[in-house]
């Protein structure tokens, strides 16, 4: 049986156990297409990171909370408890690229009308050395940016762009541009100025 509601937990991670059941009661008496929570960051080394949402992201979504979710989510798909028909109706799906997270994220912030927040770090998120999140490669950093590509270009055709244009903008030049170069930069032994120049490139043709 299909159920009502969605959620995504990474086979690695791990969940309090009372995490479905409090998010679940919460969205359904609040009537929310989504439910948040926070997450613990459990770093390799031990140190731990709280990882919350816009303090005020709970109740119903108008204009001027949503292009601050826009400009200020975390990519955390799985602190979201998401009412499936909502995500039908919204058409948000999944990209066969990596960092699908990344294009789920803002989808959601960009149609939801009502949102609950349980702020409990119910999720436990390790970073593991060799995650896909550590991993050091030369191809990482532009697939970012491809995969934001994507999610403008999706964003033009349901005609959101013009709507949202400084937020999109914002949230483009951050995650597709100044945190992988930074990120590339900061975990390269050897960064490649040949990879950042085409990042940077690609950015200029915008």
């Amino acid at each position: 049986e299909i159920g009502e509601f969605v959620i995504f937990i990474d086979s690695d991670d791990e969940i309090e156990p009372e995490m479905f059941e409090t998010m679940y009661a919460t969205a359904v008496k609040e009537g929310s297409d989504v439910c948040l929570c926070d997450a613990a960051k459990i770093l390799p080394e031990g140190k731990i990171l709280r990882m919350g949402h816009l303090d005020d992201a709970a109740g119903e979504v108008t204009e001027e909370k949503r292009r601050r979710l826009l400009t200020s989510y975390v990519t955390a798909m799985w602190t979201m408890l998401c009412r499936r028909s909502f995500l039908l109706d919204s058409e948000i799906y999944f990209t066969p690229e990596k960092y699908e997270d990344s294009f789920f994220v803002p989808l959601v912030f960009l149609y939801a009308s009502r949102i609950s927040y349980v702020k409990e770090p119910f999720y436990r998120y390790f970073v593991r050395s060799n995650s896909i999140v550590t991993t050091v490669d030369d191809t990482k950093y532009q697939q970012k940016v491809s995969l934001f590509d994507n999610l403008l270009t999706v964003i033009k055709q349901r005609s959101l762009y013009e709507k949202y244009r400084e937020e999109w903008d914002y949230v483009y030049l951050k995650k597709a541009y100044l945190v992988p170069t930074f990120n590339y930069i900061l975990n390269s032994t050897r960064p490649s100025a040949k990879v950042i120049g085409s990042i940077r490139g690609h950015m200029e043709e915008m």
